[in-house]
């Protein structure tokens, strides 16, 4: 198991952004199995897939070995804290213990889905660590929240915060 414990700073951050995503084309692990579902996700959103993927950054988003932030897929934020996993059958079997131990908030995968609240949009609790199914969950719950912070927090002054910090990843990934 990995554990990451903080996100660098917001220069940093954006500088790598740009590096790690020049064209828009957003880079995860797997990138090449999920390919233009950003886009998908995005119009299914009726949000820019800039947005989408800046909640992603906001929700996952972690340091990579070649320096990049990107998000990692294999996250989960429990009651506990985050927890990074090195491996999808890592964050399956994490997932699962939390699971069997009575924990259902917990927070799952690229777009950190809530499985308290969300885990009845999925047959299996894990199957939010597949990127396809975590993103596809995240747009459903985006197209009928109709707000960008409503995904974090209903209260207005955390919802406001929330939507400001994603609204600077997509202005850098938009740039």
């Amino acid at each position: 198991m990995v554990m990451f414990r903080s996100a660098p700073g917001p220069v940093r951050r954006g500088a790598c952004l740009l590096a790690a995503l020049a064209l828009g084309a957003p880079a995860t692990a797997g990138a090449s199995s999920i390919g233009g579902f950003w886009e998908e996700a995005a119009r299914l959103a009726g949000l820019p897939s800039s947005v989408l993927y800046g909640i992603a950054l906001q929700e996952a988003g972690a340091r990579w070995s070649d320096g990049t932030f990107r998000p990692w897929p294999w996250t989960l934020n429990t009651p506990r804290g985050p927890v990074r996993y090195a491996s999808r059958e890592e964050a399956v079997a994490g997932l699962r213990n939390f699971v069997r131990g009575g924990v259902r908030n917990i927070d799952v995968g690229l777009m950190q889905v809530n499985l308290r609240w969300h885990g009845a949009r999925v047959r299996r609790p894990e199957d939010l660590l597949d990127p396809r199914t975590n993103i596809a969950v995240a747009a459903q719950i985006l197209r009928e929240e109709k707000h960008i912070g409503h995904y974090h927090s209903k209260r207005p002054e955390r919802a406001r915060a929330y939507a400001a910090r994603v609204a600077r990843f997509a202005s850098v990934l938009e740039k």
